[in-house]
């Protein structure tokens, strides 16, 4: 009988998540689902160089806590299932390409109103699983699960505004749980069709 190490599980463990995740986005009932976002991006982070692309589902939330002079705070749940290819220095390069699986509930301020040319700012903090934990001798995440902050600004088009073109950036790392403690950070744009 072979052992299987906990440093071994791991990785399948994130793999197993990101499918979970994947299933769960082509599962979901699409009355249930308000938008799907594609993404791409890269890191910006010293000594990685890591294309990064995914793909999301959205859920809007029905609250509105906040709304004066024309804007309103909303949100939303943002789950997505990504593909990190590392390009970093083989030199230093330790993990192959990376699965993520994420969730993150986002905050968005816009303008009340009929849609068609509306600009937002968003802010959300979620949690991704990750297939593995280093990217390169000097990018050493120390887990598969990390904490992800996010801040976007982008546009609302469309005669329904169900068109979204957005710029993010974000930090990902383990939130202090684990030395060493780098994050990675990216920029991305992000394309949405809302339902």
């Amino acid at each position: 009988m072979q052992r299987v190490t906990r440093k071994a599980a791991i990785p399948s463990v994130a793999a197993t998540a990101a499918g979970a995740v994947l299933a769960a986005l082509l599962a979901a009932p699409a009355q249930a689902v308000d938008g799907v976002t594609v993404e791409a991006g890269r890191s910006t982070s010293s000594y990685t160089d890591v294309p990064v692309a995914r793909v999301g589902l959205r859920w809007d939330w029905a609250a509105r806590p906040f709304s004066a002079g024309g804007w309103y705070l909303g949100g939303y749940w943002d789950v997505a299932v990504g593909y990190w290819r590392n390009q970093s220095d083989a030199r230093i390069r330790i993990s192959n390409d990376l699965v993520e699986a994420s969730l993150t509930p986002t905050l968005r301020l816009q303008p009340e109103g009929n849609p068609g040319f509306h600009p937002f700012i968003e802010a959300g903090v979620g949690v991704h699983a990750l297939s593995g934990d280093s990217i390169t001798t000097l990018r050493d995440l120390s887990g598969h699960v990390l904490f992800g902050s996010v801040l976007g600004i982008g546009l609302r088009l469309g005669a329904k505004g169900e068109y979204e073109i957005g710029y993010r950036v974000q930090h990902l790392s383990n939130g202090g749980l684990r030395e060493p403690n780098p994050g990675i950070n990216l920029q991305s744009l992000r394309l949405h069709y809302h339902f």
